[in-house]
């Protein structure tokens, strides 16, 4: 809305400095309930019942999971496996070592190595970063919860693709729309 007059007739009561807030900015209003979507450039704000603009929370971008790679250091709990349906970041890695989340499951694992493995698996667990690796020896199975870890040159390689990703993830967060959830009111984008 262009016009002081415009912007006071559709908003009864409104003092001058609050109508001087919205000329040249677009205000509109909201009978029902509804999602907006905005330029991260722009803000939003309500017609308050006190006749005053105010701004209105926008509900933030969740950022998606990155997975970091952890380092593995010679002497420390950890198997040397290789998984062929492992699609983490590590796996472009030849030296993966899995750190186990209990240790206690590391001695059980031992165990069953020992005695020779018939089959491996892994897959996702509810917890991003955390893997479900499966052991089978026989009739023996035992299952564990561990990370994939990386020797020094290829966690200094993988640390070096995470920083890129994550950079960009922000770069993108930073540029990208903002999203409202917004109630029954008078709002303008400024």
């Amino acid at each position: 809305m262009k016009r002081l007059e415009d912007i006071t007739s559709l908003l009864s009561g409104i003092q001058k400095s609050d109508a001087d807030f919205v000329i040249n900015s677009t205000v509109f209003k909201l009978e029902a309930e509804e999602i907006i979507t905005i330029s991260n450039k722009n803000e939003l704000y309500n017609f308050g019942k006190d006749g005053k603009w105010l701004k209105v929370d926008f509900k933030p971008v969740s950022m998606p999971f990155i997975e970091k790679p952890n380092l593995y250091q010679l002497g420390e709990n950890g198997l040397k496996v290789h998984f062929k349906d492992f699609k983490g970041p590590a796996s472009k890695y030849k030296n993966i070592y899995w750190k186990p989340i209990d240790v206690n499951d590391y001695k059980e694992v031992d165990q069953i190595v020992i005695n020779g493995l018939t089959d491996i698996k892994v897959k996702n667990s509810d917890v991003n970063g955390v893997y479900n690796l499966t052991f089978v020896s026989g009739d023996l199975i035992v299952r564990m919860n561990a990370y994939p870890c990386l020797l020094k040159d290829d966690f200094d390689a993988a640390m070096k693709e995470y920083n890129i990703k994550l950079h960009n993830v922000q770069e993108e967060m930073m540029s990208s729309p903002k999203q409202y959830l917004l109630s029954k009111g008078i709002y303008t984008i400024k």
